[in-house]
């Protein structure tokens, strides 16, 4: 098939390039030296994001930050996809549906008419009902 030129020339070749990604790797997993511990937490700071949790100062247990924090009851119900009326951009923010399933609601809903339940939505091709279980949070049936 080669040459015996071009076998040894595909052999150097290969032989070069091994080598070379070789010293690469090595030079990026080698550490410069032996670092004082004043020097790591320099780098591990810079490669680390902050951990703040933005507990609330004052707060003895996790059980008083729950219930001092306000409970916004409405804000849940207004961030639930209305699913007679999505448009396809809203349905595809919902866990588990994409694009085609999206069309497939519209579909659906437009020939069917509106759902009136989860088992209206099982009925869509491609939804069953783990995929329902997992968006039943988010949505609203009107």
């Amino acid at each position: 098939m080669f040459t015996k030129r071009e076998s040894r020339f595909i052999l150097l070749l290969t032989a070069i390039l091994f080598i070379g990604t070789v010293i690469n790797l090595y030079g990026r997993f080698r550490t410069s030296g032996e670092l004082d511990p004043s020097q790591l937490i320099k780098r591990s700071e810079r490669k680390l994001p902050s951990l703040d949790y933005g507990h609330k100062e004052g707060a003895s247990s996790v059980t008083e930050q729950i219930t001092d924090s306000p409970a916004d009851s409405n804000a849940v119900e207004k961030n639930k996809v209305k699913i007679n009326s999505a448009t396809p951009a809203e349905l595809i923010s919902l866990a588990g549906i994409g694009p085609t399933l999206a069309e497939r609601i519209i579909e659906y809903r437009e020939a069917i008419g509106k759902f009136r339940n989860a088992k209206d939505l099982v009925k869509v091709k491609g939804i069953g009902p783990k995929n329902v279980q997992r968006i039943l949070s988010q949505i609203e049936f009107d």
